[in-house]
């Protein structure tokens, strides 16, 4: 089976978070008026939204979070990611979350989550 996200070239394992967000982008002079009418612009939307994937893996050794966290370093990496079919696009990594745990008394993993949003 393919892999369901790659990005920077890397595929993280033990995916147990994935999420997928559509947006549009409305203009700065959208909004709603004094009386409550809704003026939309919408200037980014339909067939090219802006794509936000969100994913987070578990029990990662400490290679494999410095490995998924590295991919993920530069300002922009390009992502191949599936959402009904797959899409490649380049993207920016926000917040990045890594929490450790210690399995077996003295053994170190990762829980590594981060979201992605495209340009």
């Amino acid at each position: 089976m393919k892999s369901i996200i790659k990005f920077g070239g890397y595929e993280p394992r033990e995916i147990t978070e994935y999420s997928v967000e559509v947006s549009d982008v409305d203009a700065a002079g959208s909004g709603r008026s004094e009386s409550g009418v809704m003026n939309r612009d919408r200037v980014r939307g339909g067939d090219d939204p802006v794509y936000k994937v969100s994913v987070g893996c578990t029990n990662l050794t400490d290679k494999d979070m410095t490995d998924f966290l590295n991919a993920i370093k530069p300002e922009s990496v390009q992502v191949v990611f599936f959402f009904g079919e797959y899409f490649t696009k380049e993207m920016y990594a926000g917040n990045k979350k890594a929490e450790m745990k210690i399995v077996d008394g003295n053994e170190t993993r990762w829980n590594v989550s981060v979201s992605l949003t495209g340009y």
